[in-house]
């Protein structure tokens, strides 16, 4: 690539998003990193976001504007922003968030430093609308659990605050558009059994995610399909061909981000779980997926999963009996 192109390429899909907007484009601009160029696609809004886009467009060489003449969704505005990108890496924001100033030169650096990796994430606040704490959102850091967790739906990677290698998003196909939430689980998790890639979150808090009323996840009823589903289904497929509705059942209620409290397991239910989360541990390391030096590991996170599912007392027992003894469960 050309060393006239910046190496970075931030894309910024924008959707009636006027009311954060000026905020989410000052922290790029604000950033320690400054060799990129901000491709800020609007998806047909009808506010004055444009104006504003054109607004600071003006004002900065490295900001353009690609504009959409209708609402075509945020998977097709993403795609847009990252065919017209120039720079080797990709990184992706939210137009109500906000990047605080050495994010792209933590994560730009950890990718020079670590050519195996091809995505690299950062742990992140939860934020009310005026910026107030109202969680940690911690991630992990090794690659296999980061791509276990994914093909098991749980959320371990704030995906708005993605830095990728492009030629990954490329390979894979980039987003499919006929999701309208989680379309980037769907994503993430496609990449990697078409590419093999492996990920990496930076555990230091580099990005403000931003809840309020109008976001995508408060706006879209609950009962709309996600991407998250679609892309364990696939995954499975990759691996185990058809996959029965029960088999898809007993790993799916394994997942943290399923349920606000753990549902409960028989014990059968509980044995036939964990056969089919070590059998899938075991398919990921065939695959390449995983690292077979995480084998162990994982495997004590889904024993872990599994006393979650217990009743109450059981667990209460199992705790007292590391407490007293150091027993494993």
């Amino acid at each position: 690539m050309s060393s006239d192109y910046p190496p970075v390429s931030v894309v910024m899909p924008v959707y009636n998003g006027e009311k954060y907007l000026a905020e989410a484009i000052e922290s790029i601009l604000a950033q320690t990193f400054s060799d990129f160029e901000l491709i800020i696609v609007d998806d047909g809004s009808t506010d004055g976001s444009g104006e504003i886009i054109r607004s600071y467009e003006k004002r900065d060489k490295r900001i353009w504007l690609i504009q959409q003449e209708s609402n075509l969704g945020v998977s097709v505005a993403r795609n847009t922003g990252i065919a017209a990108a120039a720079g080797e890496y990709i990184a992706f924001t939210d137009c109500d968030d906000i990047s605080l100033p050495r994010r792209l030169e933590k994560q730009t650096a950890y990718l020079n430093a670590n050519p195996r990796i091809g995505a690299v994430g950062v742990a992140a606040h939860i934020v009310t609308e005026d910026l107030q704490p109202l969680r940690t959102y911690n991630v992990p850091t090794n690659s296999s659990f980061i791509a276990f967790n994914l093909v098991n739906r749980g959320a371990n990677m704030i995906f708005a605050a993605m830095l990728a290698r492009r030629e990954y998003l490329e390979a894979s196909g980039g987003y499919h558009s006929d999701f309208k939430i989680l379309e980037d689980n769907e994503l993430f998790t496609r990449m990697i059994w078409k590419t093999g890639i492996r990920y990496a979150n930076i555990p230091e808090i580099l990005y403000l995610y931003r809840q309020h009323g109008a976001s995508l996840s408060h706006v879209v009823k609950d009962s709309t399909p996600g991407g998250d589903e679609r892309a364990k289904r696939e995954a499975l497929e990759v691996l185990w061909g058809e996959v029965s509705d029960q088999t898809f059942e007993s790993l799916d209620c394994l997942h943290p981000s399923s349920y606000p409290t753990w549902v409960k397991l028989s014990w059968r239910e509980r044995r036939r779980s964990r056969r089919n989360m070590y059998r899938l541990i075991d398919s990921m390391i065939a695959a390449n997926w995983v690292d077979v030096s995480d084998r162990t590991a994982l495997r004590e996170e889904v024993d872990k999963r599994i006393e979650k599912t217990m009743p109450q007392r059981w667990q209460q027992f199992l705790h007292w009996r590391r407490k007293r003894f150091g027993s494993p469960d």
